[in-house]
């Protein structure tokens, strides 16, 4: 109800059609509710299946569904399901998903330059002209009509209602509609403060990691674009490793004809000269994730390969120390004694011929992990051996498990639990080496849209803060167009925690790296939402707001404006002095990038120079002001949400 409420105010393109899913809903849990207590276990029962079965036409409506196939994979006779569809929900099984595939469409009409064809083809219609038909009979007017009619209007969001009286009304439907309860819920406002009393203790060792930035192949690293982005990582952080998973994206044809006739004149591995160059000069350590099970396939070749590229490296480097790089094998879980003799082939190659060299293994925990998923046998078998251990985390996996946004929402410290828990199977088989978390994101759903748009600053200061302390270092990738080419081929989600958007604009992981790594000296004050570091009689407090909701909403600037909490801060047992307070802000409006293109939503195109003026527009905001400590003496900051300040306290007595 808290969501047709909600669409009934905005003033959203899609709303009619919009009402009339929101409504169904209602209908249908309605209507269940009220059955007869003979059916109610029947009822339950259709429930979760009529729940399925809509899931899957969500997924899958773009690829032509119809009656009979939707039937088939539910296991169901067409005439038993077309039945039960329109018992339960009151609509024909064809009506309700050319509903779903006309309120796709809108999107497409309204916001892309497809043509009506491709639309309809991609909505699941097998013909343009059926999708007019089906088109009109639901909007009421033809697609290019309702197009130019839209685009002939200026642009309208829901942010237009708070000039209306009902505007107060808004925030707390939001909440209601981001809750799952069955309990009856308070009215929630706006107004939210947190008393924040900061008192010194015993100072602790401040860990930064050594950071890992992944470019999928060495061969990346010799193009400029990639050098001048790490380059500027190199400036605000602990960067360490070039975290790899092949040499060269293909092996040029010349020499590979020039090898199989024997003639020593096409280098095979020429690319990779400015690569190493760039390493040499700036102490940087590969960390190459190799897999296994591609070594199983083509053994000798491989293995072949491998010592062709440390042989080219041994020769043509700058410098003549050993590098300490790191061999991150993946192992191949079919067999256990299969990945045993494989891993100990390979280690010995590499140790024979790269002496310096780390050998070590990523842990088999797939997402999302269980507390009983590894056989205990790799720890003695395999993991005992290594240099070090490697694991990757992602909790949008529980995306596609969880049964509501409440159960998606109790894996906020979904990387920090799997981190802990591995850490704790290390102590418990005794293995002490370093770990790596070589690849990782937040939760923040499955969409290009919620990743976006879902400002995360806050959740990824939080879990770097937690993980200093837990992990030997973490990786990031470097941009999203490396890593969309990586998550192609690799099969994984092309949404993490990329450090830089095209032509090298900042993305919040950026930033959230970058203050985490500003922290200097030794930690003298630590809480849920806040770190203090000393040095010197200077002082450092990183201060986030941590706010999760369902991601569906961050785009809504009322509902997320709701979210914002203001601080009274003290400082006990500080030193009574005068400091100059370098203050830098991390939000929405400073530091996130796809906020940024929001302010050039009706171009069609962005040429170069507005890219140019958009990242160098997205930044973190820095004010400088007086501070006088005193005990009676407090500071008041207001944090939106997922917000990051930090503060710089630096004494003018000394």
């Amino acid at each position: 109800m808290a969501e047709l409420c909600l669409i009934d105010f905005s003033s959203d393109s899609l709303k009619k059609t919009k009402q009339t899913i929101a409504l169904l809903q209602v209908i249908l849990t309605m209507t269940q509710q009220f059955k007869q207590e003979n059916t109610h276990v029947n009822a339950l029962h259709n429930n979760q299946k009529i729940n399925d079965i809509m899931t899957y036409i969500e997924d899958h409506f773009g690829e032509q569904l119809d009656l009979h196939t939707v039937a088939n994979v539910f296991f169901m006779a067409k005439s038993t399901l077309s039945k039960l569809f329109k018992r339960e929900t009151g609509y024909f099984f064809s009506d309700y998903l050319r509903l779903i595939q006309i309120r796709a469409s809108v999107t497409e009409l309204l916001y892309t330059k497809k043509s009506i064809e491709t639309i309809a083809i991609d909505n699941g219609f097998k013909t343009a002209k059926t999708f007019r038909q089906q088109f009109k009979k639901i909007i009421g007017v033809p697609p290019t009509t309702y197009r130019q009619k839209q685009q002939q209007q200026p642009n309208s969001t829901v942010s237009m209602i708070t000039e209306t009286k009902n505007a107060s009304i808004l925030t707390p439907l939001y909440r209601y509609a981001d809750i799952v309860s069955n309990e009856e819920l308070p009215l929630l406002t706006t107004s939210k403060h947190q008393q924040l009393t900061i008192t010194p203790k015993a100072p602790t060792k401040l860990e930064k990691p050594g950071v890992i930035i992944n470019i999928e192949s060495l061969e990346c690293l010799s193009r400029k674009s990639v050098q001048a982005d790490i380059c500027a990582l190199i400036k605000i952080a602990n960067i360490k490793y070039i975290g790899i998973h092949s040499l060269i994206n293909e092996i040029p044809i010349a020499s590979q004809i020039y090898q199989e006739e024997r003639i020593n004149a096409f280098p095979q591995f020429e690319e990779l000269d400015n690569s190493f160059a760039f390493l040499d000069e700036y102490k940087l350590e590969l960390f190459y994730n190799f897999s296994l099970t591609v070594y199983s396939q083509r053994n000798h070749k491989e293995s072949t390969y491998i010592l062709e590229f440390i042989q080219h490296y041994n020769r043509t480097r700058i410098q003549k120390q050993q590098p300490l790089w790191h061999f991150n094998c993946l192992l191949d879980l079919n067999s256990l004694s299969r990945n045993t003799e494989m891993f100990t082939d390979v280690a010995t190659i590499l140790k024979k011929h790269l002496p310096s060299c780390r050998v070590g293994a990523e842990m088999p925990i797939d997402d999302p992990f269980t507390t009983n998923y590894i056989n205990p046998m790799y720890y003695t078998k395999v993991f005992v051996k290594c240099d070090f251990l490697s694991f990757v985390a992602d909790p949008n996996h529980v995306f596609f498990n969880a049964d509501n946004f409440k159960d998606k929402q109790s894996n906020q410290r979904y990387v920090i639990e799997k981190t802990r828990f591995i850490k704790q199977q290390m102590q418990l088989h005794g293995i002490d080496c370093p770990l790596y978390l070589s690849d990782w994101n937040t939760l923040t759903g499955n969409t290009r849209r919620s990743n976006g748009y879902f400002f995360r600053g806050a959740i990824i200061v939080n879990d770097l803060i937690a993980l200093n302390h837990l992990v030997d270092g973490y990786g990031f990738w470097l941009n999203i167009e490396i890593y969309e080419k990586h998550g192609r081929s690799n099969n994984v989600h092309p949404d993490g925690l990329e450090l830089f958007h095209y032509f090298s604009g900042k993305r919040p992981t950026y930033f959230s790296l970058e203050l985490t790594q500003r922290l200097e000296g030794e930690i003298i004050s630590q809480g849920d939402n806040y770190l203090l570091t000393g040095y010197n009689g200077h002082y450092q407090l990183l201060l986030w707001h941590t706010t999760y909701f369902n991601p569906v909403y961050s785009s809504e600037e009322i509902f997320v404006a709701g979210h914002a909490m203001s601080f009274s801060i003290t400082m006990n047992n500080l030193k009574q002095a005068n400091y100059q307070v370098k203050q830098l802000e991390f939000n929405r409006h400073h530091g996130a990038l796809f906020y940024a293109y929001d302010k050039f939503q009706e171009a069609p195109s962005l040429d170069y120079e507005t890219q140019t003026y958009i990242n160098a527009a997205t930044h973190l905001q820095l004010k400088n002001y007086l501070f006088r400590c005193s005990p009676k003496k407090s500071l008041s900051l207001t944090l939106d949400a997922n917000a990051v300040v930090l503060l710089e306290f630096n004494s003018l007595s000394n």
